[in-house]
């Protein structure tokens, strides 16, 4: 039986390294994955860290998550991604682009359609809402903010408790 399961590991294993794309794929840190794959369309699971170009579906590590085409959900204590479509959570998430929602201890976008959630939300060009302690925006489009401290460099009124704004 433990010789039937090792060929099948082993068959599963190099039958999925050699196509491009991958359902599944287990990784340690940054290359050292099983398969080898650039592109995850299903599951992305890592112990230490994950770096995959392409992800559709789930990418959930422990300690460092990167993608630079996201379609599904990141999570990780670090999270970073270039394009997010769906949502990215952890303790730090960073991301280029943001169309769905980013949530964290501390989160950053250069560009949000969406929401942000966390202790203190960062967005360089936002169209959409930001929730949380501190919440700083420097080119809000249209949306709220709701916080204790709210700022919009190009608000009407730039610096407000609670709830600020743009329509």
């Amino acid at each position: 039986m433990k010789k039937f399961l090792s060929i099948l590991v082993l068959v599963f294993t190099l039958s999925v390294s050699c196509f491009a794309s991958s359902i599944f794929k287990l990784s340690l840190w940054d290359k050292i994955s099983i398969p080898q794959a650039d592109s995850v369309e299903g599951l992305d699971f890592g112990i230490i860290g994950s770096q995959t170009a392409t992800n559709v579906g789930i990418q959930w590590v422990w300690i460092y998550a990167q993608s630079d085409d996201m379609t599904g959900v990141q999570g990780a204590f670090i999270t970073n991604a270039k394009k997010i479509k769906g949502g990215q959570g952890g303790f730090l998430a960073y991301a280029d682009k943001v169309e769905g929602y980013q949530g964290g201890l501390i989160t950053y976008a250069e560009h949000i359609e969406g929401a942000q959630f966390g202790f203190i939300n960062i967005a360089k060009n936002i169209k959409g809402s930001q929730f949380g302690f501190i919440n700083l925006a420097f080119n809000m489009e249209k949306g709220f903010q709701f916080g204790l401290i709210n700022y919009i460099q190009n608000g009407t009124l730039p610096i407000m408790v609670i709830i600020n704004g743009t329509f």
